[in-house]
């Protein structure tokens, strides 16, 4: 009996090894990231989903999907669970980590491919159960990984040169909604910077502005009004009419994209907050 005792005892720091929350859902999973791009935020799609054996290893293939296009083989992801690590596999047989949540503070890790960008773990915290590991990058934008959900810049590296002007918008498992950027309200692309004839451009006035502006438009129609940071993030939303003050006090200076809806057709403009 002691013997079994002290075997069991043994026994139990493996029994008990804490493990990470997979990123994958049993069947797909399916990350939504949008990209900051100077008057435009396109957004791609990328689905995980069928096994397949490279090099004795056991990986998930990557399709993407640009703006609603078809999907593409895009590369590959492999993942242990043991340490939150996760590795991405390009077509060109380019592997890298790209998420490690066993990091602790202030240890550095190495954004991108070919151009690494190299940041320190300023913060290590829990939320909703989920551990998140934050960066102190160059810019105050959230650079993380986040258990379960993956690197919240994912694919940065497809548009753009810095973590941070990449952002998972929404992500699912299994097609059910596990996660939303709390900058939007849907998983679906802005269209920011997509207008219609310019002759019928919203005008946005006074602009630059300093307390508040008003939007005319062409018919005089009440129309639904978006304004987004320069990193793509929702910050203020009305619907107005060409009588009607917006309030900006609340917006730092700076340079912002508004969205504008007037009859099912989307226009965008920058606002130049003083």
């Amino acid at each position: 009996m002691k013997i079994y005792l002290l075997l069991l005892f043994l026994a139990i720091p493996w029994l008990v090894k804490a493990q990470y929350k997979t990123v994958f859902g049993d069947d797909t999973t399916q990350w939504n990231i949008i990209y900051t791009i100077p008057d435009y935020f396109p957004i791609n799609v990328y689905k995980a989903y069928d096994d397949t054996i490279i090099g004795n290893k056991s990986y998930l293939k990557v399709f993407k999907s640009y703006q609603g296009s078809a999907y593409n083989l895009f590369g590959y992801l492999k993942e242990d669970t043991s340490s939150g690590k996760l590795w991405f596999r390009s077509m060109d047989d380019k592997e890298r980590l790209i998420m490690d949540l066993s990091l602790k503070k202030t240890d550095t890790f190495y954004f991108g491919f070919d151009d690494s960008l190299l940041y320190t773990v300023d913060t290590i915290f829990y939320y909703n159960g989920k551990k998140h590991n934050s960066f102190n990058g160059e810019s105050n934008d959230s650079i993380q990984f986040i258990e379960g959900i993956g690197p919240f810049n994912l694919f940065y590296f497809e548009y753009v040169s810095r973590p941070y002007n990449a952002q998972i918008r929404c992500m699912k498992k299994d097609n059910q909604l596990v996660y939303m950027n709390s900058g939007y309200t849907s998983c679906q692309d802005i269209d920011v910077g997509i207008n219609a004839n310019k002759s019928e451009q919203p005008l946005i006035f006074p602009n630059p502005a300093t307390h508040s502006i008003k939007i005319k438009t062409r018919t005089g129609n009440p129309v639904s009004v978006e304004v987004f940071s320069s990193t793509g993030l929702l910050i203020l939303k009305t619907i107005t009419s060409i009588e009607k003050n917006i309030g900006i006090d609340c917006l730092p200076a700076g340079i912002y994209i508004v969205r504008i809806r007037e009859q099912g057709k989307y226009y965008s403009a920058k606002l130049y907050k003083e």
